[in-house]
């Protein structure tokens, strides 16, 4: 997965913005923009949401944690999922 992030990462100089699920402080916040721009990625905006109030971001944590478990081989079910949604789901290489 850290390749897939690095190569999506490469692939864009410019994000509007992120959305994280979860609490965190504005303190963090700043950390995480210093990371990306030193990696010449500019960030307008990083917002963190609590997922229980947006059925999108559950619906991202949800597709997130099937690729996972793809991946990793933990689970029949999920790859039973993950091979009928496979031609939906764009995975940048």
């Amino acid at each position: 997965m850290e390749n897939v992030f690095n190569r999506l990462l490469k692939s864009e100089n410019n994000i509007f913005k992120i959305i994280i699920d979860g609490e965190s402080s504005k303190k963090y916040e700043n950390k995480l923009k210093a990371v990306l721009k030193n990696k010449g990625i500019k960030v307008y905006k990083i917002k963190f949401v609590n997922d229980k109030n947006d059925p999108l971001l559950r619906l991202a944590d949800y597709m997130a944690g099937l690729i996972r478990s793809y991946f990793d081989k933990k689970n029949k079910d999920n790859t039973y999922i993950y091979d009928l949604l496979r031609h939906k789901i764009k995975i940048p290489y």
